[in-house]
């Protein structure tokens, strides 16, 4: 279950340093960190369900250096390239695969390991039990070895609100759900300041 999580949970060449900062609504002037915030200070909780039980999933951003930005879960420590062109896993000093690839418009592709990721909703509004969240755009990602299809929310001024992986199952001949995540609260660096 822990690599199922990190699997779908992981949401993120060197390009030009950008200092970026996040404002009153959340937005920060990059479009790309609209969607995913990776700036220092900011956290989210998810509601994840696999395997018929449900844990809790805290996410913090605890380090922030030119474009990388390093993201906490429990002992684990993911790192992403905030580019121009987007948000990429880091690989070493590379891009990885993209999470987030500007345009976030409907029909914006790009490729990843083993498959492609699509923008197929884009100016969504969502309404999950913590809330409703404008703005956002749905990117699903189809890869195959095996064959899965990940569907990430992403809100411009929250980040990512719902997550789910789908699996292929030979025996049934379809889709299952094995991984679903969905938002329960969002810290940003203004709520951290006011509890210190």
């Amino acid at each position: 279950m822990r690599l199922s999580l990190l699997v779908l949970l992981a949401m993120s060449a060197p390009g030009c340093a950008t200092a970026h900062r996040a404002t009153s609504d959340g937005l920060t002037g990059n479009s790309a960190l609209d969607y995913y915030p990776l700036l220092l200070g900011w956290g989210w909780a998810y509601d994840v369900e696999s395997d018929g039980r449900k844990v809790l999933a805290l996410y913090s951003v605890v380090e922030r250096r030119q474009n990388v930005a390093v993201i906490k879960n429990g002992d684990d420590h993911i790192e992403y390239l905030v580019q121009p062109d987007g948000i990429a896993r880091r690989e070493g000093n590379l891009p990885g695969d993209y999470l987030v690839k500007l345009p976030m418009s409907v029909g914006a592709t790009w490729p990843v390991s083993s498959g492609q990721a699509t923008v197929v909703e884009a100016g969504r509004q969502v309404t999950l039990p913590s809330g409703s969240y404008g703005d956002c755009a749905v990117v699903e990602e189809v890869r195959a070895q095996p064959s899965r299809v990940t569907r990430t929310t992403y809100c411009k001024g929250t980040g990512p609100v719902q997550i789910e992986m789908r699996v292929y199952n030979p025996m049934k001949l379809d889709f299952e759900t094995v991984v679903r995540a969905t938002i329960l609260s969002v810290t940003r660096p203004e709520d951290a300041a006011k509890s210190d």
